[in-house]
């Protein structure tokens, strides 16, 4: 399924999932380098090369050694989609959703994030 993805070519992305072993890549910023194509017909169509967006290399699993054996490289590496969320510049208009605008009665305005506030005019 390719009409659904979250990422692309050329974005910057969180890995937020991991496969077993790799779970040190989560957290991690890549960069969303292009389409891969798919093994087989029972392969998944959502996977992306992507490249660390650090001097730190990603982990990933050696799939041409048995037992599955961890690498450590900085070339690029294969990743689903539905484990990256894409970072990108929503522009002007947009409004962060962390953020919470309460009223007051006495006309001041408070903008609330986590558990801070600050009193604006």
């Amino acid at each position: 399924m390719t009409t659904n993805l979250r990422c692309k070519e050329g974005d910057l992305a969180v890995i937020t999932q991991e496969e077993i072993g790799c779970e040190a890549n989560i957290g991690r910023l890549v960069y969303v380098i292009r389409r891969a194509e798919p093994y087989s017909d029972f392969d998944p169509m959502d996977e992306w090369w992507i490249e660390s967006a650090s001097a730190s290399p990603l982990v990933f699993l050696r799939i041409d050694s048995i037992p599955r054996q961890i690498g450590c490289d900085s070339n690029p590496v294969k990743h689903s989609d539905r484990w990256l969320r894409p970072v990108r510049d929503p522009g002007d208009l947009a409004i962060d959703e962390m953020l919470q605008i309460l009223e007051f009665e006495n006309g001041k305005t408070l903008i609330q994030q986590g558990l801070s506030a600050q009193s604006i005019n």
